[in-house]
């Protein structure tokens, strides 16, 4: 096999699997929204099995050669980070960290049906974010349509498709090998929600194709994998406290305005001496 048609499948199997293996907003978010004023830190820990189909590769000569494709696993020892806070009814924004991929990602999640009393939530929440490996750097977009249900007050299952896009090209010129990986993600994920007032876990599962094209020196490498990602979310809520103190303050300033007007019609009914 061609250096150049090595370099463009081996960096494509590599950029595939250590930069869009971290799971989607589907493994970690629900449709439910936070309350205006609430906010919410997650961590997430994930594994992720890739596999790749038999692949044909071009070398300078034209020539196509069709190569077998690899599996691996990838376990995420490092768990992702994300952070939200509710800003209007059904409208919250935030971001998430993943250190072990290199990446950043900021986020918006609108939810168009349902509300905090309804059973059946459904929301879209757009991401886009940031990654890099040391000599590669590169954009991507995210759009998953997130569908819950909540089966108790307590236990939500939660299905949502996505898609998304990604790009990376090379930026250490010291390299000397000019390559870029283009790549289109299409998918699901489901998952379980067990929640409390400030506490939440969801363990779930994710399973998407990627369809990528990777270009090094004049030669072109265009493949196919699959990915299933399991992971599990643990997370907390923060500002249902002050809140439910405030609202139980506003209630007892209420009763003792009451009392208040009750002592004074009292006190002008009572006979004067």
């Amino acid at each position: 096999m061609a250096t150049s048609r090595l370099i463009t499948t081996g960096l494509g199997v590599l950029l595939l699997a250590t930069l869009t293996g971290c799971p989607n907003g589907a493994l970690y978010r629900t449709a439910r929204t936070l309350e205006p004023g609430e906010a919410d830190v997650s961590y997430t820990f994930s594994a992720t099995r890739i596999a790749q189909s038999d692949y044909e590769t071009t070398d300078e000569n034209g020539d196509k050669v069709t190569e077998k494709g690899d599996s691996v696993v990838l376990p995420n020892l490092i768990p992702e980070i994300s952070a939200h806070v509710g800003v209007v009814d059904n409208l919250e924004i935030g971001g998430r960290l993943g250190l072990g991929s290199m990446m950043m990602e900021l986020d918006a999640k609108y939810r168009f049906v349902g509300d905090k009393d309804a059973r059946m939530h459904v929301a879209i929440q757009p991401a886009v974010g940031y990654r890099t490996f040391v000599f590669v750097e590169g954009v991507h977009a995210t759009l998953p349509l997130i569908m819950t249900y909540d089966i108790t007050p307590f236990l939500s299952v939660n299905f949502a498709p996505f898609v998304s896009y990604t790009n990376y090209e090379a930026v250490d010129d010291d390299l000397d090998v000019d390559f870029a990986v283009t790549a289109l993600q299409a998918g699901g994920g489901v998952g379980l929600q067990f929640r409390g007032e400030t506490f939440h876990l969801m363990p779930g599962v994710e399973v998407s194709r990627t369809f990528a094209q990777a270009e090094a020196e004049g030669s072109q490498a265009d493949a196919d994998f699959t990915f299933v990602n399991f992971g599990v979310t643990f997370g907390f809520i923060y500002g249902r406290e002050l809140k439910e103190i405030k609202r139980t303050q506003e209630k007892l300033d209420d009763m003792d305005k009451k009392l208040d007007r009750i002592n004074d019609k009292l006190d002008k009914a009572a006979p004067e001496g």
